[in-house]
């Protein structure tokens, strides 16, 4: 469950700061990482045995984290060393240009070895593609170019059935205020796409804000 409280639209987009987060996987020996990929061919296979490395790692350990439960950060790093956050991200936009037939092979990969990883990853190949699907084609371009540039893992909060968040106009920008539910991977991810309520609206609406906005807080239950 997350508390979302704050303003949406005038603060700038955060980037994915690369450095920090090497720095956080070299302190952290149970992240996996694929190494300069030399041995590994190119496409798809490259893909598949990318993929294929992450989850023989994951699931070495996959007990032991399952018991401790707690936020899944060895598992987001995971996939985020693994470069292929950008996986379904057309190449136009600087991404790899999969097909989804090569990436729910990904997914039923890793869900053999770490089932909690596989849900990470697929809910982040579907709402890593949803401004396109939902948002204009200046957004889709602007979001494609994000995820690749800045190896953006994406989650959601939508759950329109829980619409305890609301959305109000403030100035020049919007504040969401409000609570909600089942928000898979939000904690560890950098962008969540988020449905809110509004006023004289009988349909949810729909936006995109960086996982460390200030006023947003996980309550981790």
């Amino acid at each position: 469950m997350a508390k979302i409280i704050g303003d949406i639209c005038n603060h700038p987009i955060e980037t994915f700061n690369d450095d920090r987060i090497s720095d956080w996987a070299n302190s952290h020996p149970m992240i996996w990482n694929p190494g300069d990929g030399n041995d590994i061919v190119d496409g798809t296979d490259r893909n598949i045995a990318i993929a294929t490395g992450l989850a023989h790692h994951l699931s070495q350990t996959v007990h032991q984290r399952d018991a401790a439960a707690g936020v899944p950060d060895v598992e987001a790093q995971g996939l985020r060393n693994t470069g292929l956050l950008p996986l379904v991200v057309p190449k136009l936009y600087g991404g790899l240009g999969a097909s989804w037939a090569t990436a729910m092979d990904i997914v039923k990969i890793l869900a053999k070895a770490d089932s909690s990883a596989a849900q990470l990853y697929g809910y982040h190949l579907v709402l890593s593609v949803l401004p396109h699907l939902i948002g204009t084609p200046e957004e889709a371009a602007y979001y494609y170019h994000q995820t690749a540039q800045h190896n953006l893992l994406w989650a959601n909060a939508i759950n329109t059935r829980d619409m305890r968040l609301t959305l109000e106009p403030h100035g020049d920008g919007f504040v969401a205020n409000g609570i909600k539910s089942f928000c898979t991977g939000a904690v560890v991810s950098d962008r969540i796409i988020c449905a809110a309520r509004q006023d004289c609206n009988p349909f949810p609406v729909m936006f995109v804000i960086p996982a460390d906005r200030p006023g947003l807080t996980y309550n981790h239950d």
